[in-house]
């Protein structure tokens, strides 16, 4: 699974592509590292065309069903999308996909 986690502080969005290891694991010299406390997640699962599933607007409509059930995003936290590998390369395309999209709540 390929994933990638963005972040949306002040209305900007800022994404970061990598790997998660456990918290005692050195980090390589010459990469950049963010530790991450626990936090809850709103799982998502999002099916369609792969350069629609993925667009900011998807976000949005995530946030929206987080109000229906009386969640509440954690402001200026995390968000992962969740691709298979047999579909990275498909983000650009018609193909339809299904990806998993994560929010952190409180």
């Amino acid at each position: 699974m390929h994933i990638g986690a963005k972040r949306i502080v002040n209305g900007c969005l800022k994404y970061w592509i990598g790997m998660f290891f456990l918290s005692d694991t050195n980090v390589p010299e010459g990469f950049e590292h963010i530790d991450n406390d626990e936090i809850n997640l709103a799982n998502f699962r999002l099916q369609g065309n792969a350069y629609k599933v993925a667009f900011f607007e998807t976000h949005d409509l995530c946030l929206a069903e987080l109000s229906k059930h009386n969640m509440i995003r954690y402001e200026d936290h995390w968000c992962f999308e969740c691709f298979y590998a047999e579909q990275r390369d498909a983000v650009s395309t018609e193909k339809l996909v299904t990806m998993g999209y994560k929010i952190s709540i409180h």
